[in-house]
């Protein structure tokens, strides 16, 4: 009786150890995988918005504003935003998407 509780215990470990080993990851928990020449890791431009609204995160991708948030949702698309004409970007300070060749 003593052995088979053992031996339950044994396999009961050994069962821990293989499962938390499937828990390792290189990385850790990351986005989706991406092609390492598309990254564009320059900070976005954060709209800090009063209390019980949410902060908003923008750049431009050419004309098109990219617009996220905190809270639970998709991000948004602004097409053809004024705010990512020729110029007012810059001046707003709202930077863009690397530009892929």
């Amino acid at each position: 009786m003593r052995g088979r509780r053992v031996a339950i215990g044994l396999a009961g470990v050994l069962g821990a150890i293989l499962l938390s080993a499937g828990a390792c990851e290189d990385r850790g928990t990351v986005d989706a995988p991406i092609d390492v020449e598309l990254q564009d890791n320059q900070a976005p431009l954060i709209v800090n918005m009063p209390n019980g609204y949410m902060n908003l995160a923008v750049k431009c991708l050419g004309r098109d504003l990219l617009v996220a948030h905190t809270r639970d949702a998709a991000p948004t698309v602004v097409a053809n935003a004024d705010a990512c004409a020729e110029g007012n970007a810059e001046r707003y300070g709202i930077p863009r998407v690397a530009e892929v060749d």
